[in-house]
């Protein structure tokens, strides 16, 4: 089924993105298949992977040479237009497959593709030190941040206003990172996500930051709060929104909504 699996891939999915300039590049792993193209200097990928954990599911994912960890397909539509996509498609039979490609190309044309274009610029990666001091005592940290804007934790709505003082220090600054506040920032994040969806700080050795882990009561979901926010400091748009974490989530974690974990 898996040399199947690969054939489908390339006669439905090769054509659509080869409009968009994209080629097959071979397999990352035994269980991905990968799509490539080059832009102003930066690598774009389109990975579509086969779960090692659910029978016959499919996703795909989106990366660039500058942000390698990337964006599961149904976060990034999450992001620019709430949808509700599940993260995982099942297919039950060659019928089915076809389907589900068809609706992934579908997708990935109209919300990852745009993405991709957006996220080719540089992005600020937050060192590793930075990681590791995000973790002394960023509830406290999280409390004055929101004592000093009259915010509160509790309220998903106070993640526009950190959107804003970001934006404001960000043109104060002229883009030159302010640890100071971006520390602050993510340890807000981390602790609103972590006091509504659950979960621990805690070392992500894999992202070498500090996290929320077990995010839910799943040990596979993460959430790293300062690279959301360096991202969104980079960025400063729609695509890299912190607002849009929380209604991910939620969607994450309701079933029948999609499972975005690591597998």
């Amino acid at each position: 089924m898996r040399t199947q699996l690969k054939e489908r891939i390339l006669r439905l999915v090769e054509p659509s993105l080869g409009k968009f300039a994209f080629a097959y590049d071979g397999k990352p792993d035994t269980l991905s298949w990968q799509f490539k193209r080059r832009m102003d200097g930066v690598d774009h990928f389109v990975t579509f992977e086969k779960s090692f954990t659910a029978d016959n599911s499919l996703r795909v994912t989106l990366s660039t040479s500058q942000d390698q960890m990337g964006l599961a397909l149904d976060q990034v539509a999450e992001i620019i237009r709430p949808t509700g996509i599940a993260g995982w498609w099942t297919y039950h039979d060659s019928a089915s497959l076809d389907a589900v490609l068809i609706e992934l190309v579908h997708l990935t044309v109209k919300f990852g593709i745009p993405w991709l274009e957006n996220s080719g610029g540089p992005l600020l990666w937050p060192p590793e030190r930075h990681g590791q001091e995000l973790l002394v005592d960023p509830q406290g940290r999280a409390k004055g941040l929101a004592i000093r804007l009259g915010l509160s934790l509790e309220d998903e709505d106070s993640l526009a206003a950190i959107e804003r003082q970001l934006l404001k220090r960000h043109a104060e600054v002229q883009g030159n990172p302010d640890w100071d506040l971006l520390l602050e920032c993510a340890a807000f994040v981390g602790e609103l996500i972590r006091r509504q969806f659950g979960g621990e700080w805690g070392w992500d050795a894999n992202l070498k930051t500090g996290a929320i882990l077990g995010i839910g009561g799943k040990p596979s979901l993460v959430a790293a709060p300062l690279r959301m926010v360096t991202a969104f400091w980079s960025k400063r748009d729609r695509l890299r929104r912190l607002s849009a974490g929380p209604p991910y989530l939620r969607t994450v974690l309701s079933p029948p909504g999609g499972i975005s974990e690591r597998h």
